[in-house]
């Protein structure tokens, strides 16, 4: 697997993405991550940085490791695939 590392950008890109892709509202994000509404809408727009612990808690909450949203990673499909089916979902 080769991974290149990307940018703020990226970061924020693939946190909409994924959100949006199970179907999930910023709002709902929020609170399974104890971040408000507002603070999601920040980061998702690069107005703000999150914290490790906070991108950690995301990354959990969305079912991808941190790597993968900080990576572009070959087998981004796999990363996603193995994080949801250690979660039993």
């Amino acid at each position: 697997m080769s991974c290149k590392m990307k940018g703020k950008e990226y970061m924020k890109n693939k946190i909409r993405e994924i959100r949006k892709n199970i179907k999930m509202t910023q709002k709902q994000l929020g609170k399974k991550t104890a971040l408000s509404e507002r603070q999601i809408n920040r980061i998702e727009n690069g107005k703000s940085d999150p914290t490790i612990k906070t991108l950690v808690n995301i990354a959990s909450v969305l079912g991808v490791t941190v790597g993968y949203l900080l990576y572009e990673e070959e087998n981004a499909a796999a990363a996603v695939t193995t994080q949801t089916a250690a979660k039993g979902t």
